[in-house]
């Protein structure tokens, strides 16, 4: 059957907040259930970026993880993410599976500041993860990868700064997997 792990707030989700303290920062959100890398797993989310950087001190990344990290999402051996750079208004996904890494690629769908907006990794065919933005398929042609990870994954989302007064405000309203 199949099984779902949730991160689901009611009355606006769960907010991460990044201080303007000149400091670096990091604030995480990590399911404590796991799952298989090969268990034909979809991930949905919504997100609304109340508040973005103010300048290229900031990343936000969500999606699924083998762990997490102090200070970057990128160092994670294995991941599949959204991605957001500073105060870029640009959405962009990578992936990492300790054999092959896709870099940051500009999905060419921009967020819009206090609107949220959907997605979807489908990840049952981990060879060639697709991704959607607001139900619209996002990189073709671009190959997500996941095979090579052993896993397990967890759902992360995960928001950090160097150190800078640079703020952020990144709801979160859903975050689910289905295996």
């Amino acid at each position: 059957g199949a099984r779902h792990i949730d991160v689901h707030a009611q009355r606006g989700g769960i907010a991460m907040i990044l201080g303007t303290t000149a400091e670096a920062q990091k604030v995480d959100l990590l399911s404590e259930r796991s799952f298989a890398v090969e268990s034909n797993w979809i991930i949905e989310g919504e997100i609304n970026i109340v508040t973005n950087s103010d300048n290229a001190a900031g990343d936000f990344n969500i999606g699924v993880a083998s762990a997490t990290h102090a200070t970057d999402a990128d160092s994670i051996a294995e991941h599949c993410f959204l991605h957001t750079d500073g105060n870029a208004l640009l959405i962009n996904a990578q992936s990492k599976d300790g054999t092959t890494t896709v870099t940051a690629t500009d999905t060419t769908v921009a967020f819009v500041v206090g609107t949220p907006f959907s997605f979807c990794m489908d990840g049952r065919n981990t060879s060639d993860i697709q991704i959607y933005i607001n139900g619209v398929l996002v990189l073709p042609s671009s190959v997500f990868k996941l095979n090579a990870a052993t896993g397990p994954l967890k759902l992360l989302a995960h928001l950090e700064k160097t150190s800078d007064d640079s703020p952020g405000t990144y709801q979160i309203n859903k975050l689910r997997v289905r295996t």
